[in-house]
């Protein structure tokens, strides 16, 4: 296989709280723009009247409003530019670590998991817990709505996946088979069937009507962290169109999985055979998306980040945002991706062009983002300091 081009980027970082300080006359708030084999440069902002301003020459203000603000470093090539966004609201659901949220499709839901079996449903308008879903033990470790946003996915350290509706709280199906802790999952079209990922090293499809499991899409020897399903041509070419009973739409899925074994996977869910392998050397996969059909993007426990179209994985470009590690991805446009980093940094990017301004949603202070969701024009983060926070795209800037 081809060598992967390397690029490390310069990364800006700001006061986490800088909106507060901003708020204050004359208040003043730090900023840094760290560079590949270069001295960090820091620096300092404040306001003056409605503006905010530079201290020194090391940086410049070229955009502010109430809530955001667009900075450029002086002393890096082409001038590193970033774009800072405040939370317009902030819910603080637990008092423990958030370890997973979704988002209902039409926003009207929220679900939350965490520690000692805890998972809930929320309002998303004011954070008030509409139900609590009792039946795990342990830590649950990720929850997904179904298309439907009345049906619930979760699964946990417990090894179980359960599906619950969202409307009453009850548990519909316990579907038992994983021999370690279950680390995520995808919904196949509407849901008649899934996938999960374990810590066991497996990738498994079940039937949801019946909780059993299909068949073990794969097996590794080492953890599985993060799995991404795409409706691909790549396999849909392999396989018949007509269904295969009590498989539903899985003829044209591909299945992307951030392996622990160092390796990103491709898997054709259909006739279970892999698609691609591709080597992250010694950085280990933690996440992994697919921005686009073709278009998959993975993060790793260094910070690296790996971007590949399958259809040519041996031409993969990796790169360095930021050196924290990587603890969720997720989709902004065909275009863009949405990274949470374990420093409490989360950046939005535009993949097809990795020199453009970045946006970074701001609030957490050390505390690793745990999930990332869109819908509409907001993005919701979890945290593992209990907040959900949320953001407006208004602000996003990528050109």
């Amino acid at each position: 296989m081809a060598e992967n081009k390397l690029l490390r980027c310069s990364c800006m970082n700001v006061q986490c709280d800088w909106n507060e300080a901003a708020a204050r006359e004359a208040g003043q708030f730090w900023v840094s723009c760290k560079r590949p084999g270069s001295q960090t440069v820091h620096g300092h902002l404040r306001r003056n009247g409605d503006t905010i301003e530079s201290v020194d020459d090391k940086f410049t203000v070229t955009y502010a409003t109430p809530d955001s603000v667009t900075v450029q470093c002086n002393y890096t090539d082409g001038g590193c530019k970033t774009t800072f966004i405040r939370p317009v609201k902030t819910l603080h659901l637990h008092q423990k670590k958030l370890t997973g949220m979704d988002i209902s499709g039409s926003g009207g839901l929220g679900v939350c998991v965490s520690e000692n079996g805890k998972a809930w449903v929320w309002d998303p308008d004011n954070g008030e817990t509409r139900r609590e879903l009792k039946g795990h033990v342990m830590d649950v470790e990720t929850c997904r709505f179904f298309p439907s946003g009345v049906v619930i996915l979760t699964g946990g350290v417990d090894m179980r996946l359960k599906i619950w509706s969202a409307q009453d709280g009850s548990c519909h199906r316990t579907l038992v088979g994983h021999t370690g802790g279950v680390s995520d999952t995808a919904i196949i079209d509407k849901g008649r069937n899934i996938v999960s990922v374990s810590r066991d090293g497996t990738a498994r499809l079940w039937d949801c009507g019946t909780a059993r499991c299909l068949d073990k899409l794969t097996s590794i020897r080492q953890p599985i962290n993060s799995c991404s399903l795409s409706a691909s041509e790549v396999v849909a070419q392999r396989n018949p169109s007509l269904p295969l009973d009590p498989e539903c739409g899985t003829n044209d899925k591909l299945l992307a999985l951030a392996c622990g074994d160092r390796y990103l996977r491709g898997v054709d869910v259909r006739s279970r055979k892999s698609v691609f392998q591709l080597s992250c050397g010694d950085s280990c996969p933690q996440s992994c998306v697919f921005v686009s059909e073709f278009d998959l993007v993975c993060g790793c426990d260094d910070g690296l980040v790996t971007q590949l179209d399958i259809r040519m994985p041996e031409q993969a470009l990796q790169l360095y945002h930021a050196s924290s590690a990587i603890t969720s991805l997720s989709v902004f446009n065909t275009q863009s991706c949405i990274a949470g980093y374990a420093d409490g940094s989360v950046l939005v990017w535009r993949c097809d062009n990795l020199f453009t301004p970045v946006s970074k949603l701001t609030g957490p202070d050390i505390d690793h983002v745990t999930n990332i969701c869109l819908r509409g024009d907001k993005i919701y983060t979890s945290c593992r300091d209990g907040f959900v926070r949320i953001y407006s795209t208004e602000h996003i800037s990528l050109s």
